[in-house]
């Protein structure tokens, strides 16, 4: 299976005829195979082919450019949305930490701890005032010190519920 130019661009039977000296006197001049060749209806034929091949790929490749084109914008509004995106979920987390540093504060063994010691504090007021009196009988001391003895129960029986997880809700 070799070459076959005639299978390309058929030659007319009047060349085809020619004897092989002229044959080959004619393949010897570039000029008149060339003018042949561009002279002849199927070589238009493939021109034209050619052209049209050409022009549709043309108009594919401005296609494929002008999406291109839109990809980048879209491409570009991504990555400014990530960007953001990433940005909040940064500060989300450094949120989250503040939260959970906030929250702390506020864990059953914190307030618990701090009751106790507000009932400390209670007790040592009322203490004081019974070390700062006279011997005598102050109606307005009483008053004191039975509020102030009072307070202290309250919070002591709100400690103890706590101490013993029977308290719901805030134990202020």
């Amino acid at each position: 299976m070799g070459f076959n130019p005639t299978a390309l661009l058929p030659l007319p039977t009047s060349i085809t005829d020619l004897p092989n000296p002229q044959l080959e006197e004619l393949l010897a001049n570039p000029e008149l195979v060339k003018g042949y060749v561009q002279s002849s209806d199927s070589f238009q034929q493939y021109l034209d082919q050619y052209a049209t091949t050409i022009a549709a790929d043309n108009t594919k490749l401005q296609q494929i450019k002008q999406l291109i084109e839109q990809y980048d914008h879209v491409g570009q509004s991504i990555r400014e949305k990530l960007a953001e995106l990433q940005r909040l979920n940064s500060e989300f987390s450094s949120l989250q930490v503040i939260q959970y540093q906030l929250l702390v504060r506020y864990s059953n063994e914190s307030l618990v701890k701090k009751y106790g010691d507000l009932v400390e504090s209670l007790d040592r007021q009322s203490r004081q005032l019974v070390s700062e009196t006279s011997d005598e009988l102050d109606p307005k001391f009483l008053a004191e010190f039975r509020q102030a003895r009072k307070q202290y129960h309250l919070h002591r029986e709100r400690w103890a519920r706590c101490q013993e997880d029977r308290v719901s809700g805030s134990i202020a």
